[in-house]
Parts: C-alpha cells; structure tokens; sequence
C-alpha cells in the first residue's frame, strides 16, 4: 500500500497544482442546471485536478497490470453520469464571461474520467475489487444526491446569474434549435412547448410572419362533479343533451343535469354494483345492467320502477354479470353483452326476450347498434369483434386484430366505420365495407375501457386507466389533445365531452379558444400534466420541467411570470394534498 501511494502522490499532486493555476487564472466558475446555480471556487477545481492526476495514475496502472476492472470503472463512472444528465436535464458553465452547453456526452466523458480517478485512487490505497465498487457506487450517490436534492440554493444561483448575464440560456436554445436555422421559430417554439403526446407547436411561420400564436380550439374541464361513493363503470347522454346518467359499484344508478351538474334523482334498486346504463333516446326511460346479471329499467319522469327482465325459467335476464347494454335509435329494441358469453336482443316496452346470439368464447364485455338498428357489433374477451345482421341468422363477421380483450364499441356516424378499444392500449378503426382495419391509435399505456364519437364525426375520446382522456381526430388518427381523466366517456349532441375524473367524479369539458397564455387551467395534476396518482417523484420531475420552460430568468416572455405562478400554486396544491 505505501509503494503504490508514493507512487501515485506526483499524479494526483500535479493534478491539485494544475488545478489550482487554472482557478487562480480564470477566477470563480458558475454551474447552472434544474437544480439551480452554483459557484465553484478554488476548492472543488483543485480537488477536479486530483482527480484527473489519479485517473491519470489509473490509466498507467491499468495498462502495466492489463487490469480489466478499470474498464468497469470507467463504464461505471460514463453511466452515471448519463443518468445525472438524464434526470436533471442540460446544465450550463460559465468561465470568464463565456458559457458553455454541458450535455449528456460531456457527462458521461466527465464520468468516464471521475471512474477511472477512483480507479486509480482504490489502485493508491490498494483496496479489493469488492470493497472498490461498492464504494464507487456509494461515491456516485453521494455526487447525486447533493446536486438532486440540494434546496437552498437560490442566493448562489442568482450570484451565478449575474456573472452569466443570460448569454448561458441564449447559448444552451441556439444549441438546442441549431436544426430548425429559423431564429424566429426558435422563439415560438420555446414558448409553446407541451408534453410530448400533446403537442402545441404553431405551424413555422413564413417569412415576415409577426409571429403571432395560431388559434385553436382546446378542451378544458369546466365542472368536476362528485358523483359516488365507488368507481363508475359507465355514462350515458339524454338526445335532447339536457341529462346524463352514471352507473356505478356503489350499487346505484344517478341522474345529472347536464348544464348544472346537480343530481336530479338516485335508483338505488340494486343489489349489486351497477356496470352499464343506457338512456332510450325516445321515451324517458334509463336502462341498465348490474353484476347480478339483471337489465332492469325506470321511468325518469315519474322515478318508478318499468321493469326486470327476466330470461325464460330464470330469475335474472342472464346466466352471468352484464356489460353492457344499448339502446336501438327507434327506441323499441335493446341488446346486452354477458359475462355468460351471449348477446341477447330484448323488447324495451315490455321485457320480452326475442333472441339470443351465440358465438363469442369468452365474457361479453361491449355491444353497439347501427344508427340505422340493423347491424350489431359485439366485443369479447376472446379479443374477437363480431358483426351480427339483427334481421337475420347469418354467421357474424369476425374482425380479429386486437391482442387484448375488446373493451368498447362505437359506430361512426356515417356507418361506415367501427371503432374498438381494447385493454391492448389501443383503439382501432375498422372499415364496415371491407371488413379491414384503417389505423391503430396508440398512446395509452394501460387498458383503454371506453371510447366515444363526436355527433359530427369528426373526434373520438378514449378513456383508460392510466389517468388520461385522449381526444383525436377523424380521420386522421391524429393525437389532438391528452386530458386528466378516467374511462368512460361520452359526447353530447351539441359538443360537449363527458369522462371520468378519478374514478368516482365525473368531469364535463368544452373547448375554448386558445391563445397562447391562459392554457394553464384545471387540477394540479392537470397543470403539471401528471396523473392523480403520480408518486412524487414524478410530480417533482413534471414541476422542474415546467420550471425549466416558464422560469422568468430563462423565459422572457411577458406572460412567463404569471405562468410560473400557476405551476407554483399547482405544485403546493400536491404537497398539501400530500400531508392531508
């Protein structure tokens, strides 16, 4: 151990001396990331020094014992400083008023440079093998640590800022936007960045463009009702766009005004959690299905009790839980999907059973008429969708292209395409004219379990359990917008959206104009564009983000103070909700 300390002490001293000529030369260098600012005195570049002089020592050592730990080292030292990058995003350094992008490759040169001067160092004092990297590791999150979780930092960061003088933020986005070669476009970019599934951008602007942001319409949540006491299961709209009902696990169905939000009347005749509801778009009567395997309908006007349904011999319409249920457009037939596999075709008016169609190998979980009630379409477990003539006996047509259960069925107003969602995370459109699949949409990232059309067909909405609502267009496929919300969902007639919020509230949304400054609305989850549930890792990774973007020191422009106020106020929001 003495040798080989005396034989790395002129490496590593070299190293301090030159580090110290260079902090006496250039003076004090400030470092600038998400974290915020920090001033490196003489102390952290001479120790800089020491550690290039042991990588140094490291290297020579490596290469006279052909010791291939040092390889690890050095691979060691470049991941973690790849992971440092990649969690706090790009840093700055400025020295003698010049500044310098630090990206993901000079961190993990940087790193590689750190793993071979513990190498080295470990060499010096002659450690095992063992003992050098699990102590490395320690090193690496020791190093981490102090940059992720250091707080108090502001009165170093706006020392920094002073010495910078902004020329770090103009250098770091010119790097950044080298491949648009359109500084105008730089500047509308910065200010319309959004998550990635939600893009804003603006069009490039021609040339002598004033840069003004395009207008668009946007959803945004304008009522958050608390609605039950369980998950709710399924919603539907009243034609005349004046009611909506919710079935849910609290064994209940409930009655809404679409324009108030105030519940209007409970069914609690069930004694069973509530899994689908339908209203008839004719006569004032709400239909629905329960886990008990009973469709049973009510008289919205008068709250009475029509009917149970009642399959023959049996006391329950089917053999197993229900589904779903729809209601034809004439308003006379209604059809449900079982867990008992079937589909059966039902007088509304009276109960009557008339038919039932067998075929699907596993649950039922989604039935959909035509508008014009002569085609049905089922969805099943056996991730078959089935299209059935309902006037005559003829085999089903069978679409096979999904990987998961088939969860939701939706017509298009045209009735020439299907949609289908699926616990695969996708939804997929189906030409009914050639039985082929047009497009898969994807960008969930957990099962889809409801899916909706706009009245003029020209949107679709599906809800999923990973806490969002994605909203696109049609034909395109195209990804318009991701909302805070849960399945199910529903539009109404006149252009409304209707989902879920976190799984016992219901959200209504509108689309406004948007203009480019007050986008910031809604929930803390929604302005930090996380998920209700979102550990607070996450939350914390979303809000420095935010910050990165609308932080008046990086952001100049004159809405950016009271965004940040938003994203401030949002993630106090989190941290109160936390300690309730």
């Amino acid at each position: 151990m003495t040798k080989n300390l005396s034989e790395s002490f002129p490496y590593i001293s070299i190293g301090a001396t030159t580090g110290a000529t260079f902090s006496t030369t250039v003076g004090n260098i400030g470092l600038i990331g998400s974290f915020g600012g920090i001033s490196i005195g003489a102390t952290p570049i001479i120790g800089a020094g020491a550690v290039v002089g042991a990588a140094t020592y490291g290297a020579v050592k490596a290469i006279t014992k052909s010791d291939p730990t040092a390889i690890g080292f050095i691979g060691m030292g470049s991941y973690g400083g790849v992971t440092l990058s990649s969690t706090i995003g790009g840093m700055g350094l400025g020295v003698g008023g010049t500044a310098f992008g630090v990206g993901m490759g000079a961190m993990a040169t940087f790193g590689g440079v750190v793993g071979l001067g513990l190498y080295g160092f470990f060499q010096a004092i002659n450690s095992s093998p063992k003992n050098r990297i699990v102590d490395s590791f320690a090193t690496f999150e020791r190093m981490e640590g102090k940059i992720l979780d250091r707080v108090s930092w502001q009165e170093t960061y706006n020392q920094t800022m002073v010495e910078l003088d902004f020329v770090l933020t103009e250098t770091a986005a010119k790097q950044k936007f080298t491949d648009l070669e359109i500084e105008a476009e730089l500047a509308q970019l910065q200010k319309n960045i959004d998550c990635q599934n939600q893009p804003n951008f603006s069009p490039p602007p021609t040339e002598n463009s004033d840069l003004q942001p395009q207008q668009k319409l946007i959803w945004k949540c304008t009522r958050v009702i608390k609605a039950h006491t369980a998950s709710i299961h399924a919603l539907a709209i009243s034609a005349d766009n004046q009611t909506f009902a919710t079935a849910s696990s609290d064994c209940s169905v409930s009655l809404w005004n679409f324009k108030t939000g105030k519940r209007l009347y409970t069914f609690f005749g069930y004694s069973q959690e509530v899994q689908t509801v339908a209203l008839n778009p004719k006569t004032p009567i709400v239909v629905s299905g329960d886990f008990e395997g009973k469709i049973t309908t009510y008289n919205i006007d008068t709250k009475q009790h029509c009917h149970t349904f009642f399959a023959p011999n049996s006391p329950t319409s089917h053999g197993d839980s229900i589904f779903a249920v729809a209601i034809s457009s004439d308003g006379k037939n209604v059809v449900s999907g079982s867990a008992d596999r079937t589909i059966r075709l039902w007088q509304l008016e009276t109960g009557k059973l008339k038919r039932i169609f067998n075929g699907h190998q596993d649950k039922v979980w989604a039935v959909a008429l035509s508008s014009d009630g002569k085609t049905m379409a089922s969805g099943s477990a056996d991730k078959t969708i089935r299209l059935w003539n309902i006037n005559s006996y003829q085999p089903p047509r069978i679409l096979q292209q999904h990987s998961g259960w088939v969860t939701s069925l939706v017509f298009h107003p045209t009735g020439k395409i299907l949609a289908s969602g699926s616990t695969d995370f996708t939804v997929k459109l189906w030409n009914l004219e050639t039985d082929c699949l047009v497009c898969t949409l994807v960008g969930h990232s957990e099962p889809i379990f409801s899916i909706a059309i706009s009245g003029n067909g020209k949107m679709l909405a599906s809800g999923s359990q990973d806490g969002t609502v994605k909203i696109w267009d049609l034909p395109s496929g195209e990804l318009l917008q991701t909302l805070a919300g849960c399945y199910p969902v529903a539009f109404s007639g006149d252009g409304c959206l209707v989902s879920g919020g976190d799984g016992k509230n219901m959200k209504i949304w509108h689309q406004v104009m948007w203009d480019g400054v007050d986008f910031l609305s809604g929930e803390w989850w929604e302005i930090l564009g996380v998920t209700p549930n979102a550990d607070a890792e996450t939350v914390k990774l979303a809000y420095r983000r935010l910050a990165r973007q609308y932080h008046p020191d990086v952001n100049r422009n004159k809405e950016a103070i009271s965004k940040m106020q938003i994203i401030n106020q949002a993630y106090q929001e989190f941290l109160l909700a936390r300690q309730a």
